[in-house]
């Protein structure tokens, strides 16, 4: 299977993991992530390690955003009884940090969070792991791919038993969903019956996002489809308050307009808008039609409805617009508008 498999496997045990060797489950992504990271390592320890796939990096079939499948997780807590949990809103984001050999994953389960990185040793063809949730919860471990690129480790946590480990194992089913289970042993390496496990999915814009941006992301730290639509309603805001305004454009900023000639920089486009702008006032609303997140930008499609107020004091001219708008995102997480293309809608075509 392909190293994507691998990746989703990774991100179903962030999920959820047992506190302690005969203890209850804890519902939070904390724990389930913990618990993947120490499937994976527990997997390497026993198996023929073999190269992590050449020429990219290693966990980028896990990249994108993830979440329970049906909400269910299965696990037997007193080494007999099957018990499936509901766990709602379950969220997952993993991107690469700044190295090619490296993964930082970023976990949301209800009040619990936390996050793990991942590192590869092409050396020895081991994944390292190191995790935190919550307040106490910290794992160390030790994983390995496997010749269809699923991953198995084996990982101890400070808050179980001293001496005892997890161990997690990750399929692939397809590029866009992994299965999890893990498995507890105590310290004499003798597993104590109790488990958990499910199925994990790639969320829809995440699935675009893997085939998507082809930049390397700006950063490795989390984002979210919510946050993201707050952060571009507040610059269109800037946008219909003042055309002119060109603190909410990158440097490299390109403005194709219907019927112009494309404008590549800020400077060029400043100049354009403080032309127009003498010429009269637009009274406009920018309207989000789609929003699609990535790891280094965000992607709209949208609508522009208003009026031009021409300076001489004629009368206003109604207009409307569509529009695809590119935002990059920045190292600190902030967007600038970054392409812009639109074209006019002729409204007379449209009055009854």
């Amino acid at each position: 299977m392909a190293s994507h498999v691998l990746n989703r496997a990774i991100r179903g045990a962030i999920m959820v993991h047992q506190t302690c060797l005969g203890g209850t489950i804890r519902a939070v992504l904390g724990g389930s992530l913990a618990g993947l990271l120490v499937a994976l390592s527990v997997a390497g320890a026993h198996a023929q390690p073999v190269p992590a796939p050449a020429g990219e990096n290693p966990f980028s079939a896990l990249f994108g955003e993830w979440t329970l499948k049906d909400d269910k997780f299965q696990y037997v807590g007193d080494g007999r009884t099957v018990e499936t949990q509901i766990i709602p809103n379950h969220h997952t984001q993993c991107a690469r940090v700044n190295t090619d050999r490296s993964m930082l994953c970023v976990v949301k389960a209800g009040a619990l969070n936390g996050h793990m990185l991942w590192t590869y040793d092409a050396s020895k063809q081991r994944v390292h792991w190191l995790s935190h949730f919550g307040t106490e919860r910290t794992g160390v471990g030790v994983g390995t791919f496997d010749k269809a690129s699923n991953l198995t480790f084996k990982v101890s946590f400070t808050d179980e038993p001293e001496g005892s480990y997890r161990q997690y194992r990750y399929e692939w089913v397809s590029p866009d969903e992994y299965t999890l289970r893990s498995t507890q042993y105590d310290r004499r390496g003798r597993a104590t019956g109790n488990w958990y496990g499910g199925a994990f999915v790639r969320l829809p814009a995440s699935a675009l996002a893997v085939a998507g941006p082809t930049r390397p992301p700006a950063t490795g730290m989390a984002y979210s489809v919510e946050d993201d639509i707050q952060k571009v309603k507040a610059i269109l805001k800037k946008i219909d308050a003042d055309i002119t305004d060109t603190s909410i454009y990158s440097e490299d900023v390109v403005h194709m307009a219907q019927g112009s000639r494309a404008i590549t920089s800020k400077a060029a486009l400043q100049k354009v808008l403080a032309a127009e702008a003498s010429h009269g006032r637009s009274n406009m609303t920018h309207e989000i039609v789609t929003l699609h997140s990535y790891s280094d930008l965000v992607l709209t499609r949208g609508r522009v409805k208003g009026a031009w107020h021409p300076a001489n004091g004629g009368s206003p001219i109604p207009f409307e617009t569509n529009n695809i708008i590119t935002f990059r995102r920045a190292a600190d997480g902030s967007l600038k508008v970054w392409h812009v293309i639109f074209n006019w809608v002729e409204l007379e075509r449209y009055q009854p």
